[in-house]
């Protein structure tokens, strides 16, 4: 599983979810809570969970194994959330190797 691929992959799911640009969500520091504040589609929390189960759906289909879903804080980065799903996902693979 090549990182840079894989993070490609989980930010077009989230900007087609969140329906904001790829190069606006993969600024450093940008957050969850810019996420929300940002998008046009996601009104709460509930609807950031949305986009985090549309992002583990497209994981499963690509590398046959779905991440653990974050229960992150606003505060986090969105590439803290490509980290954490990055980690959870490779373990996983590593598990069932």
């Amino acid at each position: 599983m090549i990182k840079s691929e894989f993070k490609e992959l989980v930010l077009d799911t989230i900007s087609k979810h969140s329906e904001i640009s790829i190069m606006i969500i993969s600024k450093p520091q940008f957050t969850l809570s810019e996420l929300l504040s940002t998008s046009p589609k996601l009104i709460n929390s509930v609807d950031l969970m949305e986009v985090f189960a549309h992002t583990s759906i497209q994981i499963k289909k690509e590398y046959k194994v779905a991440p653990k879903l974050p229960a992150l804080p606003l505060s986090t980065t969105i590439d803290e959330v490509v980290e954490h799903l990055f980690e959870t996902t490779k373990l996983k693979l590593e598990v069932t190797a």
